[in-house]
């Protein structure tokens, strides 16, 4: 399990997160609505080479949870924004985006997320063989690979 032993004040919210590792900054961002869990299997991986920083987004996982709270896209993409300026990751806002898409996933299915690609401007776009929509769960070993071929 990924500690998120670190709180983070937004908007008068907590928020939960954890880093592991050294060198350059990697982010790892779960869906929604997960937690950073999602990335247990993962992060330790990458944390041989990076730093990792992972975070629960507003209303998952151990950050707040409220009847009445926002969780919007425009929310949590205001807490990234945050985050990374609380972790002083000022480098320029460019940053790169990689896909990875399980072949077989039937929630989003694969011809949608290379919409999806076409949309973020994905730097690339890797399709895990044999894996559904959580793809950490049927493949980590092949989002390891994915991610490490282009960190």
């Amino acid at each position: 399990m990924l500690t998120l032993d670190q709180r983070f004040a937004f908007q008068g919210q907590s928020v939960a997160w954890g880093s592991i590792g050294d060198g350059a900054p990697v982010i790892l961002i779960h869906g929604f609505p997960w937690s950073a869990q999602a990335w247990r299997n993962i992060a330790p991986w990458i944390a041989k080479t990076y730093k990792v920083y992972f975070f629960d987004m507003l209303g998952c996982g151990l950050s707040e949870k409220n009847e009445n709270q926002t969780v919007s896209e425009n929310v949590q993409s205001d807490l990234l924004e945050a985050l990374v300026e609380h972790w002083q990751l000022h480098k320029p806002p460019e940053f790169d985006v990689h896909l990875i898409w399980g072949e077989h996933d039937t929630f989003i299915p694969l011809a949608q997320s290379r919409e999806l690609q076409g949309l973020l401007a994905a730097d690339s776009f890797t399709t895990v063989p044999n894996a559904a929509h959580i793809v950490h769960e049927d493949a980590p070993e092949a989002i390891i690979g994915a991610l490490l071929r282009n960190l």
